[in-house]
């Protein structure tokens, strides 16, 4: 249910962001070529939810197995294959907690920073790299899970 949640919040936060980036674009295109005008602000922030953008589906792309993946060594690793995908979901852990980790630490170090035009914190945009490393833990303890338990909802044992 937890995992359900947390997927749904993931997906429509993605979702929007998307919709809020095109649609942006879209009346920045319309205002500069028929209304010979701009709208200013899109050009600063849809790179900004952009950034929320990519980082949050990459979440999503690690919980789905869509992200860039190298199997050979997986699929080739006979009786080895349970421990090495152990050595792979810790090392995966050890990457989002440093995720978590470093980028907290840079958004709080990029809070006084304001954009030029919105006057946003820097740090908002920041915010990004903590937060889908958040997503990532929790979808990396669930392939946890799932190696202890095959066969639990979410696990990874086609992988």
């Amino acid at each position: 249910m937890f995992l359900r949640v947390v997927t749904t919040l993931n997906t429509a936060a993605c979702q929007l962001l998307l919709t809020v980036i095109v649609a942006s674009v879209f009346v920045d295109v319309v205002m500069r070529y028929v209304l010979n005008g701009g709208f200013l602000a899109a050009g600063e922030f849809v790179p900004y939810l952009f950034t929320w953008f990519a980082f949050l589906s990459a979440a999503l792309c690690f919980w789905k197995h869509e992200h860039f993946v190298v199997e050979f060594i997986v699929d080739n690793s006979g009786a080895f294959r349970p421990l090495i995908l152990w050595v792979i979901r810790l090392i995966e852990l050890a990457a989002f907690v440093c995720l978590i980790y470093f980028g907290w630490r840079t958004t709080m170090a990029q809070m006084a920073q304001f954009t030029p035009f919105l006057q946003i914190p820097y740090g908002l945009v920041y915010l990004s790299i903590p937060v889908s490393g958040v997503f990532m833990l929790i979808y990396g303890l669930y392939n946890i899970a799932a190696l202890v338990a095959p066969g639990r909802d979410g696990g990874d044992g086609a992988q």
